[in-house]
């Protein structure tokens, strides 16, 4: 399973358990996530 897959499902029972109320609250976790997919692509190719 591709790591974009894991995130994906992560997120998707997210919001299955908080509902859609907290949407400020996903924004800032989806920008969490890609902030650390960047830095995590910028290890990887060292």
């Amino acid at each position: 399973m591709k790591k974009s897959e894991t995130i994906k499902n992560i997120i998707d029972l997210i919001i299955e358990y908080t509902g859609s109320e907290n949407f400020a609250e996903l924004e800032w976790l989806f920008s969490e996530l890609s902030t650390a997919k960047i830095i995590e692509d910028k290890e990887s190719k060292k």
